[in-house]
C-alpha cells in the first residue's frame, strides 16, 4: 500500500510485480552485487525455491536533475508508507559491511548511532568467523526510529532491510545469530543475501530492501514467498 500523502507528485511511479525470478533475477538485482541474490542455478532445491519467491517492486522514477521536485523526501514518505502497515510488526535487519578484526571497544561500542540506540529497543550479536568478525543487529521498527532508519541505512540493501511480520517473534538473538551465519557472503566487503534471507520467511511476512540505481530511479523492493 502506497501512501503518499502530502506530498509532491511530480516523479513518476511505477509497479512492477516478478514471479518468474529464473528470467527476472536480473531485473530484481539491477544495479546490485551479484552476492545480494546468490544461488546454485544447478541445484535442483534452489531451482524449486526461486520459483517460490515473488518481488513486488514500487519505482520512483525522478523528473528532473537536483531535487527540485521533491524526490528524497516523497521516496522517504512512500518506504515508510509501505515499511509501516497497519497489523504488522517490524523488525530492521542491519548488519556491518565487512569482516573485521576482533575488538575490545568495537565489540562494546556497536555499529549503530547513538541516536538510534536510544530510541530503539534492539538486539546485537557478533559473530566471530576464523579470527574476524562481523555485527548484526535486529530492531523492533516503531514512529520513533523509522526515519532514522529509512535515512540513514536503508540507502544500502546490502546491509539493511525489513522483515515485516503479524509477530515479533523472530526478534531473538538466535534469530540474528542464523541471519548472520547463513544470509550472509563475505568477500572483501559482507553483503545479505536475499535468496537465502527468503528462506527463512514464513506465511505473510514479507522482506523489504531498496533498489534501484539510488539516483534516477529508486524502487522498493518487497520480497514474498507464494
Amino acid at each position: 500500500m502506497i501512501n503518499l500523502n502530502n506530498t509532491i507528485t511530480m516523479n513518476e511511479i511505477n509497479k512492477h510485480i516478478y514471479s518468474d525470478l529464473k528470467n527476472d533475477s536480473n531485473k530484481v538485482n539491477a544495479y546490485k552485487n551479484p552476492d545480494t541474490f546468490k544461488y546454485t542455478p544447478e541445484s535442483i532445491e534452489d531451482q524449486r525455491f526461486l520459483k517460490k519467491i515473488v518481488v513486488q517492486e514500487i519505482e520512483l522514477i525522478r523528473h528532473s536533475n537536483g531535487d527540485s521536485f521533491g524526490f528524497d523526501e516523497q521516496f522517504s514518505k512512500m518506504a515508510i508508507g509501505n515499511i509501516l502497515v497497519p497489523n504488522k510488526k517490524v523488525i530492521a535487519f542491519i548488519a556491518d559491511f565487512k569482516l573485521k578484526p576482533l575488538s575490545k571497544l568495537r565489540s562494546h561500542k556497536g555499529i549503530l548511532s547513538k541516536e538510534l540506540k536510544e530510541k530503539s529497543q534492539y538486539i546485537e550479536h557478533e559473530l566471530i568467523i576464523n579470527g574476524q568478525s562481523i555485527i548484526g543487529n535486529l530492531l523492533i521498527v516503531d514512529k520513533e526510529n523509522i526515519y532514522i532508519i529509512v535515512n540513514k541505512y536503508f540507502g544500502d540493501s546490502s546491509t539493511c532491510c525489513f522483515i515485516q511480520s503479524e509477530n515479533t517473534s523472530i526478534f531473538q538473538k538466535e534469530f540474528l545469530n542464523k541471519l548472520l551465519e547463513n544470509c550472509m557472503v563475505h568477500t572483501q566487503t559482507s553483503t545479505i543475501n536475499y535468496f537465502s534471507l527468503c528462506k527463512f520467511l514464513k506465511e505473510k511476512e514479507q522482506i523489504i530492501r531498496i533498489g534501484g540505481d539510488g539516483y534516477n530511479n529508486v524502487s522498493i523492493q518487497i520480497f514474498s514467498i507464494n
